[in-house]
């Protein structure tokens, strides 16, 4: 119930063009690491294996509360749609850019749907089957996008799907409310 709350008054704040951020040098190869130490054992109760390949020390200027806030969503979505399966992480940089690659072996999602479920209470199963508004991922997408950078799905059905998000390196941003 809280995190739901949680979720409607971002949605609220990123409507008004309210939702406030507060960059700092944060060494996101740490945060991604903390934020699945605190899903391991939701992931293990899951069935979920976890292939975690972090490259150290990769610092970007961010609101790390929000992008702590992007990874929960997307593993939210991989302990829904792929109970059981193994899950990829991948954390690395390239051409001045973090790329962070979180890969299920769910029942992958339709082509048609990529930018869809981005949409504001978009979903891809039906309410009896999966629980969720449809926000989680809408909220990923204005957060990254408010720090200038992407987030993306690469999926077929079948075949599993990687959420990739694209942050830019640096520390030179200035702190933004």
């Amino acid at each position: 119930m809280i995190k739901l709350v949680d979720d409607m008054l971002d949605i609220s704040r990123i409507t008004s063009g309210n939702l406030s951020m507060h960059f700092t040098e944060t060494n996101l190869s740490n945060l991604v690491a903390n934020v699945f130490e605190q899903f391991l054992a939701q992931l293990h109760s899951a069935g979920c294996e976890l292939d975690f390949e972090i490259e150290k020390d990769i610092f970007i200027n961010c609101d790390a509360y929000r992008i702590e806030q992007v990874i929960s969503n997307i593993v939210t979505n991989v302990l829904r749609y792929a109970p059981g399966k193994p899950v990829k992480v991948t954390l690395n940089k390239s051409d001045g850019r973090a790329i962070l690659k979180i890969k299920d072996n769910g029942p992958g999602i339709a082509e048609n749907m990529h930018m869809k479920i981005f949409e504001r209470f978009e979903r891809i199963a039906s309410s009896s089957v999966i629980t969720g508004l449809g926000l989680g991922l809408h909220i990923c997408k204005q957060i990254v996008e408010s720090h200038d950078g992407k987030v993306f799905v690469d999926s077929k059905p079948g075949h599993g799907s990687e959420f990739i998000v694209v942050l830019p390196l640096g520390t030179s941003r200035e702190t933004l409310c």
